[in-house]
């Protein structure tokens, strides 16, 4: 398990210098909306591959380097949106991260709890990074729009 918990630690740190570096050539939005896509899709591996123990770890690697890669651009688009009160979102941008973290296992119990198979436990974050694709995606479309809107206008 140590060997298991350590890959994952060396992907979050280059899952964060990695979205650092396209962070150059690409929108903070972009990043993060790539990040929850390939988060969802490892997290659904985890759980369809069960039977295949290097597939289920290098998907948890992806998944747990997704969640760093995701971070940076999330927290850029949280202080952009803060206006005045940067200092106020920076300080609950971290309490959400906390809190997801600690929500992120007590529902990732739940399955284990209620009998199923160790690889359920998968499910819920799966679910929960789909909505969060989903969100992004709409938040993303209406940054776009309102650009376009300020483009127009400006024509």
């Amino acid at each position: 398990m140590s060997f298991v918990v350590g890959f994952c630690g060396f992907a979050m740190v280059a899952g964060n210098l990695i979205s650092a570096r396209l962070s150059k050539h690409f929108t903070d939005a972009e990043l993060a909306f790539a990040g929850q896509a390939v988060l969802c899709l490892s997290l659904v591996i985890v759980m369809a591959a069960s039977d295949f123990p290097l597939a289920v770890l290098a998907a948890a690697v992806v998944a747990a380097g997704c969640v760093f890669f995701i971070s940076g651009p999330e927290q850029i688009l949280i202080l952009k949106g803060a206006g005045d009160g940067q200092l106020l979102a920076a300080a609950l941008g971290q309490v959400a991260f906390n809190f997801g973290n600690a929500m992120g296992a007590w529902v990732g119990g739940l399955p284990i709890e209620e009998g199923m198979p160790a690889y359920m436990s998968a499910f819920p974050g799966a679910l929960l990074a789909c909505m969060g694709f989903i969100l992004l995606f709409l938040v993303w479309r209406i940054q776009v729009a309102v650009a376009d809107a300020h483009e127009a206008a400006r024509s």
